[in-house]
Formats: structure tokens, sequence, C-alpha cells
């Protein structure tokens, strides 16, 4: 806010305001920031991307979402980002053919692109988990460790069975970024290999977190 006062003109504080909003669920006062940032500067690709575009598929509105991300590429169609945003969306929406073809755009144009992420979620959901598994290690070869890069192993794991893996990659994905999923999940996993007082700490360190959030 104190950025916005010195420089009201800045479409980049609007946005980076809307962001913090949306990432503290304020979904009406994120969108609030992101048409002000609009009446200022309406053929700004982030707007519609980074702003709009993911405040309306975090609230589930998937159709607006989706238009927001096409403004968005119609803007700048030099931008990796919105290849990814589009492969985003279309893989909320079930369109996997669509999602895997903006995600590999995003990889062309950028190495080091996020949709190694969303190419691992892409093919985990399609159940593709060998596929998935060479998304996301690549993610973490090429650029940097990430939490949920780490969750979405660590699922994979389970589901083959491979459950010293999944414990490993859960709490790694804890270390990084302890979130509500990963703790749940690997109370799930303590619980599957009958190891009940860690499962029972884990879920207390779940039931911790969820009221942190509220």
């Amino acid at each position: 806010k104190k950025a916005i006062s010195l420089n009201p003109k800045n479409i980049s504080n609007y946005i980076d305001l809307g962001k913090l909003y949306r990432n503290w669920n304020k979904y009406t006062e994120a969108e609030e920031m992101f048409k002000k940032a609009m009446k200022i500067n309406p053929d700004s690709d982030s707007l519609y991307s980074y702003g709009l575009g993911y405040l309306y598929r975090d609230e589930g509105k998937l159709d607006q979402a989706l238009v927001m991300f096409e403004k968005a590429l119609e803007l700048n169609p030099e931008n990796d980002f919105n290849y990814m945003s589009m492969g985003d969306i279309y893989r909320d929406l079930g369109r996997y053919d669509e999602s895997e073809q903006m995600f590999k755009k995003a990889l062309e144009m950028n190495p080091h692109s996020e949709s190694y992420i969303g190419l691992g979620y892409l093919y985990s959901f399609q159940g593709k988990d060998d596929q998935a598994e060479e998304a996301f290690k690549k993610y973490l070869i090429l650029i940097k460790p990430k939490s949920e890069v780490y969750f979405g192993l660590g699922n994979i794991y389970v589901r083959g069975n491979r459950l010293s893996e999944a414990e490993d990659m859960f709490k790694k994905a804890i270390d990084l970024n302890p979130t509500l999923g990963a703790y749940t999940s690997l109370s799930q996993l303590y619980e599957k290999e009958g190891r009940m007082t860690e499962a029972k700490e884990m879920r207390a360190k779940a039931d911790q977190y969820n009221v942190k959030k509220k």
C-alpha cells in the first residue's frame, strides 16, 4: 500500500498487492486491485495472467480464468509464462492434449520454465507416473528444490508402493513449505505402514496448520 501511495501510476504495485490478497484468500480485495491496474494500463498481459486469470482460477471460475489467460497470450505471445498459464487452465478443464502442448511450448521458449511442474501434475492426473516423475525430476535438476515438486513425487511413489521414497519426498516438501496436503499425506503413509504413533503426530500437525490458516 505504501508503494502505491508513493507511485500511484505504477501498475506493478497494484498487481503485486492483488497477488498478496489472492494468496490470503481475500478475493474481493484482490480483484479490486487488479481492476485499478486495468484502469492504468489495460494492455498489460501480466494483469490478465498473474492477476485476474489466477484469481478466477483460485475461485473456481474456470471459464472466466480461461478468457483472462487467452487475453494475456493475445497481448504478449512472446512471454512463456502466458503459455504455461494456458497449460494450467486447460489441465483444470480436462483438455489434457491442449494442456500438454502449451506446457511444451513454454519449455521450448524457456527451458527453465515452471512448466515442468505443470507437466508433472498433468501426467500424474492421467496416471502417466513415469512421465510425471521425469518432469518433476527435470525441474529439480535444472531449476531448484520446490515443495510442490517433492509433494508430487511423493504421491507418485505412494501409488507405486515405493513408500520409503514417498516418505522422503513428503518430508522434503514439509521442510521447504509445510502444507496441509503434505502433513496429511505423510500421516496416511504412516497409517499404511502401521506406524500409528507417527501418524498421530502428523495428524496433530495437520490440525495445527488448519487452525493457523483460519
